[in-house]
């Protein structure tokens, strides 16, 4: 049982590496930025060390621009300053939204009861537990997941353009 433990909690550790690598390629809030980072506006380089003034710079990073008071985020990329976005997204934007935190969610809780369930039981006798079994089990749990999450996705990409379609027009 200590075993199975170990490997969810390296499983969670790989996911989260993963989510790092991914958000440092594509820039977004996961992703960790070395470069200096300048005010869009006013071009001034912003502090490495920097002091949040917001849950979310503390959280995600960015800063405040000392000359102008322009909010970027860690990227240098401007922030929206005051209040929520009310553009209207487009069906098209609303399926990749859903589909994404779908997909976010799904895979880690899906390969996790995938292991869970596939992990060798001594009171079930059968099987003598060992490395390669651990290996065999966890790859399978990845290879099954990923079938699953890929079925799952364009099936729900389907059927949101068939109940959400494009307006022509």
């Amino acid at each position: 049982m200590h075993l199975l433990v170990l490997i969810v909690i390296i499983g969670l550790l790989i996911i989260g590496l993963i989510l790092i690598a991914y958000g440092t390629l594509a820039k977004n809030r996961w992703g960790i930025n070395l470069h200096p980072v300048f005010c869009p506006r006013c071009k001034t380089r912003l502090p490495s060390v920097r002091e949040a003034q917001s849950w979310q710079q503390a959280m995600w990073g960015g800063s405040t621009c000392p000359v102008c008071g322009t909010e970027v985020d860690k990227w240098g990329r401007e922030l929206a300053s005051v209040g929520p976005s009310r553009r209207v997204m487009t069906p098209a934007q609303v399926r990749r939204v859903v589909l994404k935190r779908f997909t976010i969610v799904f895979i880690p809780v899906y390969f996790c009861i995938t292991l869970l369930n596939r992990w060798p039981h001594p009171r079930h006798g059968g099987i003598t537990f060992t490395g390669i079994v651990a290996f065999l089990v966890v790859g399978t749990a990845i290879l099954e997941t990923a079938i699953v999450t890929l079925i799952i996705y364009f099936g729900m990409s389907y059927l949101f353009k068939r109940l959400f379609p494009e307006k022509s027009g």
